[in-house]
């Protein structure tokens, strides 16, 4: 295993498999292989994890919305956890004893929360335009609709860019500049993006969607605006804020994943 990396923890991958699904579980599993140069099992692990999203979420889609709404919200998300919890321990957990017996540094369960929050936004972003090509729609707006959410997703994964970047490595000007540039920025244009799409004639439940990711995306720019704010005074008081609002942020983000199903 090369010096400089560094190994998610099985409950770093935990979280992110209930908040993105198999397909975060897959890409950290993919990570932990590629830090101990097994890359055939990361491509294989990577591959596993497309192959269990599919077998969790098609079926649901098949189901009757009646049926689908009896089952608990939290239950779905608790099995494939569970079952990826043991495939970690027994594929990675002999090399993850080690390293911690080893002492270590491994990656950073926020990191790994940051990743599986990433991944759900993915998910997201595949319900919704499933939703919005229903054949109930034009196929212009459709069309249009289409590309706003790709823009939306694409412009979602600049702004999450800030998560991706060890503080400890990067200069206090290059947070400014990546929080303002590609945080704030694209949390506007985002929130432009979906206010046009308000102006489409939806279905009611297309609109509470749509007004759901307004709401999301608005608490984002707030957020990085105190983040901003902090790096500016190199201060921590608004530390317990961020905290409040990233907790609303993971909940408004269940919900619309349940939303989207």
């Amino acid at each position: 295993m090369e010096e400089d990396k560094k190994l998610f923890t099985q409950k770093g991958i935990s979280i992110a498999t209930f908040l993105g699904g198999p397909l975060a579980a897959g890409y950290l599993v993919r990570q932990n292989f590629r830090a101990l140069g097994k890359e055939t099992e990361a491509l294989i692990s990577i591959i596993l994890g497309i192959l269990l999203t599919a077998a969790t979420f098609i079926p649901l889609f098949m189901l009757p919305e009646d049926i689908v709404d009896k089952i608990p919200n939290q239950l779905i998300p608790a099995i494939y956890t569970l079952i990826i919890y043991g495939v970690v321990e027994l594929v990675q957990g002999k090399d993850l004893k080690r390293y911690k017996e080893e002492e270590r540094q491994f990656e950073s369960n926020w990191k790994a929360t940051g990743i599986g929050l990433l991944w759900m936004l993915v998910l997201v972003g595949v319900f919704a335009v499933y939703i919005f090509t229903s054949p109930e729609m034009s196929a212009e707006v459709d069309s249009e609709i289409h590309r706003k959410m790709e823009q939306i997703a694409i412009n979602e994964d600049k702004a999450l860019k800030i998560y991706r970047m060890d503080p400890n490595t990067v200069s206090r000007e290059d947070l400014i500049r990546v929080v303002e540039d590609e945080g704030i920025f694209y949390w506007n244009t985002n929130l432009q993006l979906l206010e046009e799409i308000q102006h489409y004639e939806l279905e009611e439940s297309y609109v509470r969607y749509v007004r759901k990711l307004m709401e999301y995306t608005r608490i984002r720019l707030a957020t990085y605006v105190l983040i901003k704010k902090s790096i500016d005074e190199g201060t921590n008081k608004y530390n317990t804020e961020i905290e409040s609002k990233n907790t609303e942020i993971e909940r408004l983000l269940q919900e619309i994943d349940q939303m989207s199903l």
